[in-house]
């Protein structure tokens, strides 16, 4: 029963380990991330607000510049439109015609207000592979002609095979217009090798030429690293002002089945699939390039609405970097994909934590389209009105990045001119902030873990040395209370606290061993002091008894009485000399094979002759049970368990002897009638000086009988254990002993 409280006592102990208490004091460091969460919103909130007023002051300096140039705003110019959108095209004036060769040498400055589009047209996300697919473009217009230039990210290229009919068969550029009647035509741009491209007419399906003969439209396409760049010139009639138009490319990476896996197109949402061309003004967009704001967009509208010129790139997107060369081995190339996959996760969760939160803030005010129409409406409906016009936040269809609009009046003496628009992404500004905040996170997560899994690793080494401590201090003590070891070997040499714990428990059992050792010598020593003495008293009290006349009674029970209580001393001190030295002398016995139940029949047959008050029974359900004992020390302990039960029993109810056998083990149960074991005492009735306070006049109870049976049990391999009986008041004592190999 000692076993098991202390089992129930470390279960009790476990519910809050230090382990446990190590590792929820961990858990407090995720108070780190949620203040820096806090951070990033405040710190967000600061940036915006910088931006918007550096948009407003932007506006208001372009606005400044373009004040009191009526001539800059030619009738002729611009083509009217109540809404710009995100994709549409805005043709640059150029200074000469343009060399079709595939090379963006010769496109100057023009090039700087290219456009990028992949999945998302605005931003570029996380999760797209640009290296798969992703093309910038940019127009320009010179005479009678509009220049197109792609410059086009493909991991794989496949060119044309000229043996299949249908042109959609590799790489390829698609140009749709729309003419102001509604009628739609479809150019495929390809090419069989790089150089010139040829120019088909194509059906609805993109799949075969309407005529066999390509068009008179130059187009050149020429590799570059990680990819291929197309430049097209095209007839101004092609695409005027009242053509709507649009351009894909369309990807083939497979060169044997040759299908179209994506198309990469201009116009992604499907409600506008078309846009206009819009020309420019070359003076004002002269004017506007040298008030370039990197990352923004300036518009240049007159009082018809009508948008005079546009510079800049409102997602504000660099040119992706080169694809790094693969490690050699691989090995590296894994290490590599699994660094790239992780950084990648990281930074995707961290960008929509981010993006979640610029969302949450939008200013309530629409879509990108309620936005353009509110500012355009404000800033052109009033010209008397001189008061700021406030940014508008905006969402793009196409990603969750915010655009922030404002506008400024461009006024001359006459009255109202037009105005500029400036938008811009949020990204612009919380770019370089996410992308801090994506190498903080890593640099958080892996320090994070690193933190964890050093607590863990010192939680885990902690307990295991305690917990080896604690089963070293439990083994260095027998359950009977002696000391096994005086010395523990756990961190015995360790020179921190657990050491010197450890180092302290080896004295206290070094102290208590020489305790126990001298109180076990201390039966042998007062059984030899006290010898003497008592042979002396025995002596003179037979002396004395010889001397006392016969038919003096008084004198006579006064010595009896005497000799009664020497009789008690030599009991109890052969009681304690036989309980110190039972463990050493069962030792140094050699066990025999013994048939159990005749055994207890023979020794039933001595109990009666020595007990002729008492009736004794044996009741076996089974026949030779081979055990390996010591005969003696086991009548011993039979004598213990019969004095017990004759003690402590009815006279006028047997004593039973029930031998029965489980699996590999024998049962011999002591049944006596009478008072039961009191349940107090029911689990320490073993113990050494437990009595159940039943005083005889003749006899000691120093509760070692139990105690002396029990070592015996033990030392036989067998188990004692005192309950109460089910079909009448009475004790049952059971033994479970096993079986001779």
């Amino acid at each position: 029963m000692k076993g098991t409280d202390r089992q129930s006592g470390r279960s009790r102990k476990g519910i809050l380990s230090i382990r446990t208490k190590l590792l929820l004091i961990t858990m407090t460091f995720l108070l780190l991330p949620w203040v820096g969460y806090r951070y990033i919103l405040e710190t967000q909130k600061f940036l915006l607000a910088g931006q918007e007023q550096a948009l407003s002051l932007t506006a208001q300096a372009v606005a400044t510049v373009l004040h009191n140039r009526p001539q800059l705003f030619d009738p002729g110019i611009g083509i009217p439109t109540l809404l710009a959108r995100p994709n549409d095209f805005f043709s640059h004036q150029l200074d000469g015609p343009l060399q079709i060769d595939g090379s963006a040498a010769d496109w100057g400055r023009v090039f700087n207000d290219a456009r990028f589009f992949s999945v998302h047209p605005w931003q570029c996300n996380a999760r797209d592979d640009i290296s798969a697919l992703s093309f910038y473009n940019v127009l320009s217009h010179f005479n009678n002609f509009v220049y197109a230039f792609f410059h086009v990210r493909d991991d794989v290229t496949v060119h044309r095979d000229t043996e299949m009919r249908r042109l959609n068969n590799s790489d390829h550029l698609r140009l749709t217009t729309q003419e102001a009647g509604g009628a739609t035509r479809r150019y495929l741009f390809t090419a069989r090798r790089p150089g010139r491209m040829s120019v088909y007419l194509m059906d609805a399906e993109w799949t075969y030429p309407l005529t066999g003969e390509p068009l008179d439209i130059a187009a050149v396409q020429a590799p570059v690293g990680g990819g291929y760049n197309i430049e097209i010139r095209l007839p101004l009639a092609l695409v005027d002002r009242n053509t709507r138009v649009g351009f894909s490319i369309a990807d083939v990476d497979d060169p044997e089945a040759r299908q179209v896996g994506r198309v990469l197109s201009t116009f992604p949402d499907a409600p506008r699939p078309f846009t206009r061309i819009y020309r420019d003004s070359p003076e004002i967009s002269d004017i506007l390039r040298g008030l370039d704001r990197p990352g923004a967009r300036i518009w240049i509208i007159d009082t018809e609405r009508s948008i005079r010129a546009v510079v800049g790139n409102p997602a504000g997107i660099a040119a992706p970097p080169p694809p790094k060369p693969q490690a050699g081995t691989a090995a590296g190339r894994i290490a590599a994909r699994v660094a790239e996959r992780l950084t990648s996760a990281v930074s995707w969760l961290s960008g929509k934590a981010l993006s979640a939160l610029e969302v949450s803030r939008a200013s309530g005010q629409g879509d990108y389209d309620t936005a353009w129409n509110t500012i355009v409406s404000r800033v052109l409906s009033d010209p008397a009105d001189a008061s700021p016009v406030p940014v508008h936040r905006s969402q793009t269809p196409q990603s969750e990045t915010q655009v922030l609009l404002t506008a400024a009046r461009i006024v001359s003496a006459d009255g109202l001119l037009g105005a500029v628009l400036v938008e811009q992404t949020s990204g612009q500004t919380l770019g370089p902030q996410n992308k801090l905040v994506q190498n903080i996170t890593v640099i958080t997560f892996a320090v994070f873990v690193l933190l964890i899994l050093s607590l863990a690793y010192f939680s885990f080494r902690l307990t295991r040395r305690i917990r080896k401590l604690r089963n070293a201090s439990e083994q260095a003590i027998t359950p009977e209370g002696r000391v096994r070891a005086v010395q523990i070997q756990p961190d015995a040499r360790a020179a921190d606290e657990i050491g010197d714990l450890s180092r302290g428990i080896s004295s206290m059992l070094g102290k208590l061993n020489q305790y126990t050792r001298y109180l076990e010598t201390m039966p042998d020593t007062l059984a030899h002091e006290i010898s003497n003495p008592l042979n002396v008293v025995n002596s003179s009290l037979h002396n004395l008894e010889e001397q006392i006349p016969g038919n003096n009674e008084k004198y006579a029970q006064y010595v009896k009485r005497a000799q009664n209580g020497l009789k008690r001393l030599r009991s109890i001190i052969t009681n304690l000399t036989e309980a110190a030295n039972l463990e050493e002398a069962m030792h140094s016995e050699r066990m025999e094979r013994l048939n159990l139940c005749d055994f207890v029949s023979s020794y039933v047959e001595g109990c009666q002759v020595a007990h002729p008050g008492h009736r004794f029974i044996v009741e076996r359900t089974i026949e030779a049970q081979m055990i390996s004992a010591s005969a003696e020390h086991f009548a011993q302990m039979l004598d213990k368990l019969t004095d017990n039960a004759v003690e402590f029993g009815d006279r006028d109810s047997p004593v039973l002897f029930r031998i029965s056998r489980m699996e590999n083990r024998v049962i011999l149960r002591i049944i006596n009638s009478g008072a039961p074991p009191p349940e107090d005492l029911r689990e320490r009735i073993f113990d050494p000086m437990v009595s159940l306070s039943q005083k005889s006049g003749g006899k000691s109870h120093l509760g070692l009988g139990l105690y002396v049976a029990r070592m015996i049990a033990e030392h036989h391999g067998g188990h004692l254990q005192a309950s109460q009986r089910q079909d009448a008041p009475g004790a049952v004592f059971t033994l479970n002993l096993p079986l001779a190999g």
